[in-house]
């Protein structure tokens, strides 16, 4: 839009002339309604061949759940049209209804484009670019700031090196019997430390729910719901969970059967004053009771975005437990681990695929959603900083063509190009103020609604609205700056006398 209008101010001679000459307003808003729709006809069918193109890579690098038939439906075709018929409405009837308006003599003599209208249209489409391109600068940095902060924050839980497999699909009664088996020809193997099973491992929702969780001695009005997994006496070890108060479970001991392990967060939900006064006693559960034998410190079992939950976690057979998982040492090769894995599976499972992930990569996956999210986001600003430039070199060229004479004159008189150039960045640098002014709150306030949806967030600080705001000032330096060269290394004589 504003580099149609800021085209159109350079046309404003010829609809004068066509005015004087007995054109009627109706013909001049018809030429520029043509050649609008032609050019959006144009874009429309390059936009079509782009997407048909562009689209299996784009959902590809964004892991977008979209195909082409996705925009073949009839609310985004209907909505593509009416985005073009917009568009040809703006681009091409505004512009016309403008020029038309005012008096043909005044548009002839080129009085119109330095007057105060023609300026304040031209400085609103310049703050509305610049107040896009931060708005969604300073959206991507905000984002970009968050997913940093939640990977660089420590989760309390060790999941490096560490590779799970899934337990097989087909089981029978010797299954229990024969996992143990499998895990103990792994732990043999000397590129493998350790290994734990459970029914889930960090960077997964718990296995179970469960309600009605309270003290023995409470009343029904204090029962909680609670994340439940089962586990082994590796688990604690494998993870490098850490214990505030009492000790692991051992499969050994026959007590520990109806024992359990509970989180920080459990000890305050179930009304204990801390940890320590937890330890021996004895809460209900669905179908039992358990006493608490050891308290471990709170790790963020899933993203940030999470809270940390309530959790209690027991022994139980292998039968409950679908998770495997293998720690290594770091100076070893993860393909080696994962072939080893593959032979002994194809030993003891060959007619069942094997199932295995690396589990601090799937951890991070729950981080994909926000990933793919900023990398739109990112995208979009960067075409809105590609179109603001494209708009400041129209509106730039433009005031440059209407001030040639007085460029001219100034540097006949003696005046250097610096100065010249001040000028010009002190008028620019106005309107990128007041574009700051206005995208600044509105990008804080989407980014603080944004961040609403993640229990750990980070504060934002000045860098979040300063590295924007640098980049473009950077950019309308260097854009302003190569016009204005352009046009000082004209010959002062050649622009004085031209008409």
């Amino acid at each position: 839009i504003n580099l149609s209008i800021a085209q159109s101010f350079l046309r404003a001679k010829e609809v004068g002339i066509k005015k004087i000459l007995g054109s009627s307003k109706w013909k001049v808003v018809r030429q520029f309604l043509t050649e609008s729709f032609i050019v959006s006809l144009l874009a429309t069918v390059l936009s079509g061949f782009l997407l048909y193109a562009l689209l299996p890579l784009i959902i590809t690098l964004l892991n977008l759940d979209v195909d082409l038939a996705t925009f073949l439906k009839p609310e985004l075709i209907i909505g593509a049209v009416s985005f073009i018929v917009l568009g040809v409405i703006i681009t091409g009837y505004y512009p016309a209804t403008l020029l038309s308006s005012f008096e043909p003599i005044k548009i002839v003599r080129g009085k119109f484009s330095a007057s105060p209208a023609g300026n304040k249209w031209r400085h609103v489409l310049v703050i509305v670019q610049f107040s896009c391109a931060l708005f969604l600068m300073i959206c991507t940095v905000g984002i970009y700031q968050q997913i940093s902060h939640m990977k660089s924050q420590n989760l309390g839980v060790n999941i490096n090196n560490k590779v799970t497999f899934k337990a097989p699909i087909i089981r029978d009664s010797l299954y229990d019997d024969r996992i143990k088996t499998l895990l103990t020809e792994l732990k043999t193997n000397t590129l493998i430390e350790n290994f734990t099973s459970s029914s889930t491992v960090p960077g997964m929702p718990h296995e179970f729910k469960i309600g009605g969780v309270r003290r023995q001695n409470a009343g029904n009005e204090d029962v909680s719901h609670f994340g439940l997994t089962y586990i082994d006496q590796n688990f604690a070890n494998v993870f490098d969970l850490e214990f505030i108060e009492g000790e692991n479970l051992t499969e050994a001991s026959e007590a520990d059967v109806e024992a359990a392990l509970i989180n920080e967060t459990a000890v305050y939900v179930l009304g204990f004053e801390n940890a320590a006064s937890a330890i021996g006693e004895r809460v209900i559960i669905p179908r039992g009771v358990v006493t608490i034998k050891g308290v471990i410190r709170d790790f963020h079992n899933q993203s940030l975005k999470h809270d940390f939950e309530p959790s209690i976690y027991r022994l139980r057979n292998e039968g409950f437990k679908n998770h495997h998982t293998l720690s290594y040492p770091p100076d070893t090769k993860v393909s080696e681990v994962i072939q080893l894995v593959q032979e002994l599976w194809n030993e003891n499972y060959g007619a069942d695929p094997l199932d295995l992930f690396m589990v601090d990569e799937n951890y991070n996956n729950q981080y994909t959603t926000d990933l793919n999210f900023a990398n739109l986001v990112l995208l979009f600003a960067m075409v809105a900083i590609v179109v603001t430039c494209l708009g400041l070199y129209s509106f730039t060229s433009l005031n440059l063509q209407n001030q040639q004479k007085d460029v001219a004159i100034k540097k006949v008189l003696g005046a250097n190009i610096l100065g010249l150039l001040l000028a010009f960045y002190k008028k620019y640098l106005k309107l990128l103020l007041l574009a700051s002014v206005f995208s600044c709150p509105l990008a804080f306030y989407f980014l603080r609604g944004w961040l609403n949806g993640f229990a750990f967030r980070m504060s934002p600080g000045l860098e979040l609205f300063l590295v924007p705001i640098s980049i473009i000032l950077i950019l309308m330096i260097a854009t302003i700056s190569g016009i204005i060269l352009k046009t000082t290394r004209t010959n002062p004589v050649t622009v004085i006398r031209s008409e």
